[in-house]
């Protein structure tokens, strides 16, 4: 397995390329602190920018339009554990779609949009910054943490008026994975499972013990309708008929995460016929060459493929 070297951090800058820079952040096992990053992107260039961890108490005053907005609760969903959750307002009588994800910088753009996005601090046990074993076990970890996730917000969802059938997972390189790998292995990687992907060569046996739901959402699904992922791939060489569509973005020259995998993932989601759009650019490991037309791209496909048929457009 060649030695690829990743920069994988939830919603971290792009790294690999010549043009790109990392976002700073901490990990341990226990937990992963989630910084929020504002990039700007032209079709030559990505400059990428960390700032801190968001905010634990909402601010009072209401929200100027394209900042984070003061609808936000932060939840403790897992013992030491926790997540965000932005809303476009109040909880009315009209239900919302949702998005989970490790992070998403267009979170705003989403709220706006009238999304409820729940941000995951999903953990990674094992991560090493290489496509290596350690690697692909924490990916593995932080599934079953963004799954719990949806347990928990389906389990909430009257709460915050979210359509229980319109919950989408999303996310960028790692968060991207994560989602993917929800989407297609229904966030049950058990200990001592093999992940197998056909361009990372051999195959990993999973030697960590996944977490557990808390009991208040074991009778929760995790399942979620639609799955997006800028720069990820799968950990799933086989998808089921029947399973949630996906849409990929991802960089033909991408020197961190292979094109090669995203078209993997889809490649085998289209050998059984469920819908997998793949948005190629050239920006190696960034977001999109042209992220407003990406954003735009995304929500046309969650309308047409999560809203649409539970009657929310």
């Amino acid at each position: 397995m060649p030695a690829v070297l990743l920069c994988l951090g939830l919603i971290a800058a792009a790294c690999g390329d010549d043009d790109a820079s990392t976002a700073e952040g901490t990990t341990d096992a226990a937990a992963t602190t989630i910084s929020r990053v504002e990039s700007t992107t032209t079709s030559t260039s990505s400059t990428t920018t960390a700032t801190s961890t968001p905010p634990t108490t909402a601010p009072a005053s209401p929200r100027p339009t394209g900042e984070v907005n003061p609808y936000r609760d932060t939840i403790e969903y897992q013992p030491g554990v926790h997540l965000w959750v932005d809303e476009p307002g109040p909880c009315g009588d009209t239900l919302r779609p949702a998005i989970v994800t490790p992070g998403l910088y267009i979170t705003p753009e989403l709220v706006d949009h009238g999304y409820v996005v729940v941000t995951v601090d999903v953990r990674r046990p094992g991560y090493t910054g290489q496509l290596d074993a350690g690697t692909l076990e924490s990916f593995t970890y932080a599934t079953v943490d963004q799954g719990i996730a949806v347990q928990w917000l389906r389990a909430h969802a009257e709460e915050y008026c979210v359509d229980p059938e319109a919950i989408a997972a999303a996310g960028y390189s790692y968060g991207g994975i994560s989602s993917l790998s929800l989407a297609y292995t229904e966030g049950e990687l058990t200990q001592g499972q093999q992940v197998e992907v056909d361009e990372l060569g051999d195959p990993v046996t999973n030697q960590l013990p996944p977490p557990t739901a808390p009991p208040e959402l074991a009778d929760y699904s995790n399942d979620i309708a639609a799955a997006v992922s800028f720069a990820g791939f799968a950990l799933a060489d086989t998808i089921d008929a029947g399973e949630p569509p996906a849409i990929l973005f991802h960089g033909r020259n991408d020197g961190t995460i292979p094109f090669a995998l995203a078209e993997q993932t889809c490649a085998a989601a289209a050998a059984v016929g469920v819908t997998c759009e793949l948005h190629p650019h050239d920006e190696g490991h960034g977001f999109a060459a042209d992220e407003t037309e990406a954003l735009e791209l995304m929500l046309a496909f969650l309308e047409r493929e999560m809203l649409i048929p539970v009657g929310l457009s």
